[in-house]
């Protein structure tokens, strides 16, 4: 259980820190080749999914968000994100757990 939380504590807010800075470049692209770009806004696309790609589609700007859903937002994705890799490495390992028993 420490080790999860650990692991919560150190993820999202790196998660989140790097949300915020791709969301950064692709609203303000600097100045980089066409391919570096493209990898840049499909890295966004895919740090983005699930809770935030489908605003910043629909609302771009955030205005008719409520507030406390713009602040929380980044949290709340890197927390989904964070959640889904610890259910997979739990499966995986009861996965492993099982075979080793046989």
């Amino acid at each position: 259980m420490a080790g999860k939380l650990l692991f919560l504590a150190i993820f999202v807010p790196a998660h989140t820190a790097l949300e915020f800075l791709v969301l950064g470049v692709m609203y303000n692209p600097p100045p980089l080749p066409d391919f570096a770009l493209s990898v840049l806004r499909a890295l966004g696309a895919a740090v983005m999914l699930p809770l935030l790609l489908p605003v910043v589609f629909f609302n771009p700007d955030g205005d008719g968000l409520p507030r406390w859903f713009r602040f929380a937002s980044l949290p709340l994705n890197s927390l989904i994100w964070a959640a889904a890799i610890l259910l997979i490495s739990s499966a995986i390992r009861r996965v492993f757990a099982r075979r080793a028993e046989r």
